[in-house]
């Protein structure tokens, strides 16, 4: 009864882990699709339940075929430990949700829910069999991972790779350049990214409600070595929160070291590598031992990080570095460093690391299953995603319409923040100090792109007729607008169109065929649009005056505007 206890409870806290995902995933993306992130987050949870009851806990524990999948168990049938299927059903959405965050602010939610689906009743329970089943083919050869830093980590970080890779990154990030028929956007929507980036406290939040879910994560994987948990779970979760603690503060300093600011982002993300660190070696490492193994994967996290931009691979929690690349470090730790704890019995068929007279075999066997679990998890998502795209005709990547004015606003029909209202109230106030004079030219570009982001959002939002206002999975026509080849995505006058004319003045098509007034040469955000005039300086662009404003083509509007105040 204490043991079935005990792991309710760790099942409790894991599946709690899920809100710290949503509110981690919500702090590093933009505050126009902060509630997209939470709804995907929750639904991850769900189709994973339902999908691991269907057929992923029969993959996963049934009767081994070749140590390869499982085949029987299926709805449970014949099968009466619920607690075991509700404590992997727990990691299997832990490893769905992985994927969330790597391609944030721009998936359509059903496509997304059926990779949900793929990852958490194939990929998950495929490689639980291999990896944790009694005659997976790995266990049977002495892999070692405690509780997943192979099986859930690099694969939800492998599957998360295969998605970022395909539908590359969000528009306006790092210079991403939009469809050319919202080529006027494009500048705004740069300066965007960093005018209404997220909470960044919510995602150091959400790392701290990780760091509780994580203890039991691990701690409640005992189960699995047949060891005395009296000692091994206290032993377990010290060791998880020193080497979590250690990779916090190995950031932290790195930071106040070689950096110009301590990054709320990144502390978390050290927090997470640490804890990822010790996930597969927590039973047979010591806690002189860990906080090394902490320091190296959170540095190695770091600098993946930085890889990671320098390519243009967009990844707005980091999910590559952390799970990825810390769950792959974090699978070597027992080839090296593995040896029997004192009161806590060794794992049947593992071998003693490297460091403590062990031979390369162990090493070589957890190559085999990093790479194996790697490469199966990324290629089916691969595989899936080219499916729905090419064969079901299905757009995994939201319009670039949707995308650019929030998918919060043009899918789920919500405000998270209530910022048109608070832009109102404020409108009057900063058009009596630009009357005043008392705004720069570059200044009065800024605070345009402030008073009418919302506003225009809204007007774009009520004008489009109820069948548009949720975008729907259309099939993808020959020329897809989304890669600038063929016409715009929507042209026809009774919905919501932006079209740019030769003037490039923008306008916004009325329901049923009412005909608008052409608008003054601003983008959808209200920005300054770049005129067809250059200047000796750089860049010239057109105020709401008429006037053209130089400006260095290498400085971004904020950063001009910063510069002279």
């Amino acid at each position: 009864a204490a043991d079935a206890a005990f792991t309710f409870a760790c099942i409790v806290l894991i599946l709690f882990m899920q809100l710290g995902f949503a509110v981690l995933e919500s702090g590093c993306v933009r505050t126009t699709n902060m509630a997209n992130a939470f709804l995907k987050n929750t639904v991850d949870l769900a189709v994973s339940v339902l999908g691991f009851y269907a057929v992923g806990y029969g993959f996963a524990r049934g009767d081994s075929l070749g140590g390869i999948i499982g085949k029987n168990h299926f709805l449970l049938m014949q099968h009466t430990d619920k607690l075991d299927f509700l404590h992997l059903a727990a990691f299997a959405s832990t490893g769905a949700t992985i994927v969330s965050g790597s391609c944030s602010e721009r998936v359509n939610l059903l496509p997304y829910m059926g990779l949900a689906i793929v990852v958490s009743t194939v990929i998950f329970p495929i490689c639980c069999h291999w990896a944790w089943h009694p005659d997976g083919f790995l266990k049977q050869a002495g892999f070692v991972d405690l509780a997943g830093a192979t099986v859930v980590h690099v694969l939800g970080g492998s599957s998360a790779f295969a998605a970022v890779l395909f539908i590359g990154p969000r528009l306006g990030w790092h210079g991403k350049l939009v469809p050319p028929q919202y080529a006027c956007v494009q500048h705004t929507l740069q300066l965007s990214h960093k005018a209404f980036g997220g909470e960044n406290i919510n995602s150091l939040v959400g790392a701290v409600i990780l760091l509780f879910g994580w203890l039991a994560f691990n701690a409640s994987s005992t189960a699995k070595i047949h060891i005395d948990n009296a000692q091994a779970v206290g032993h377990v979760a010290f060791i998880t929160l020193v080497a979590g603690s250690t990779g916090l503060i190995t950031v932290v300093l790195h930071n106040a070291a070689f950096e110009r600011y301590i990054s709320v982002l990144q502390a978390g993300s050290g927090l997470l590598a640490g804890l990822v660190s010790v996930t597969a070696s927590a039973h047979v490492i010591e806690a002189y031992e860990a906080i090394p193994i902490a320091i190296c994967t959170s540095l190695c996290a770091l600098k993946a990080a930085t890889i990671c931009r320098s390519y243009r691979i967009d990844d707005p929690i980091g999910v590559l570095p952390v799970h990825l690349v810390g769950g792959a470090l974090a699978s070597l730790v027992p080839a090296l460093f593995g040896h029997e704890i004192c009161h806590i019995n060794f794992p049947d068929g593992a071998h003693l690391g490297l460091l403590y007279k062990g031979t390369g075999e162990a090493l070589s066997i957890q190559l085999v299953g990093i790479f194996t679990i790697g490469l199966f998890s990324g290629s089916v998502t691969y595989v899936y995603l080219l499916f729905v795209t090419f064969i079901c005709k299905v757009r995994f990547r939201v319009s670039p319409i949707n995308e650019i004015l929030g998918i919060d606003v043009m899918t789920h029909g919500i405000d998270s923040y209530n910022r048109v209202k608070v832009l109102d109230e404020l409108q009057e106030i900063l058009r009596t100090m630009r009357s005043q004079g008392e705004f720069g030219s570059h200044i009065r570009q800024t605070t345009s792109l402030a008073e009418n982001f919302h506003t225009n959002t809204v007007t774009v939002r009520q004008t489009m007729p109820s069948r548009h206002r949720v975008a729907p999975l259309n099939p993808i026509p020959k020329k897809d607008a989304f890669s600038g080849i063929g016409p715009p995505l929507v042209n026809n006058p009774k919905s919501a169109a932006v079209s740019v004319g030769p003037t490039s003045n923008l306008e916004i098509a009325l329901p049923f065929g009412t005909k608008p007034a052409p608008r003054s040469p601003v983008d959808l955000f209200g920005s300054i649009v770049e005129s067809k005039q250059h200047s000796p300086g750089g860049e010239s662009f057109n105020n709401r005056s008429g006037r053209n404003v130089g400006m260095p083509s290498n400085m971004s509007v904020i950063e001009e505007a910063n510069r002279e105040t």
